[in-house]
């Protein structure tokens, strides 16, 4: 059984979806609208990885990846990004500078993001 990850996006579809697809994949998911949540979520458990939206309304994705980074350091960080008023690359890009272990560019699979958490820290 894998542990368990924190999946933090706004967007209420596409989490529920996303949340869905690892499920069908035996991957245990705690879904959280916004980064508040996610932090209330974390302080209580501990998860293998957290799956990030950068666009997010309040305190977006990058913060969040150096909340995480500080709080839980040996959580695995994966960015997860659509753009918005600037594009996914560059939005993903940033957040491997401030810490995520890896990032991916919506859409996305559940399999992909499993490899993503289960690959080597680089």
């Amino acid at each position: 059984m894998r542990r368990t990850i924190c999946l933090v996006d706004d967007d209420d579809i596409f989490r529920e979806f996303l949340a869905l697809e690892l499920r069908a994949l035996g991957q245990p998911v705690d879904e959280a609208p916004d980064a508040r949540t996610a932090e209330a979520l974390m302080a209580k458990s501990t998860y293998a990885a957290a799956i990030v939206d950068i666009i997010m309304p309040d305190v977006d994705g990058l913060e969040m990846i150096g909340r995480i980074r500080r709080r839980w350091p040996s959580t695995r960080i994966i960015a997860i990004s659509g753009g918005g008023r600037i594009s996914a690359d560059e939005c993903l890009e940033m957040a491997g500078h401030l810490g995520a272990d890896a990032h991916m560019k919506k859409p996305l699979r559940g399999r992909d993001i499993l490899t993503l958490i289960d690959a080597e820290p680089t």
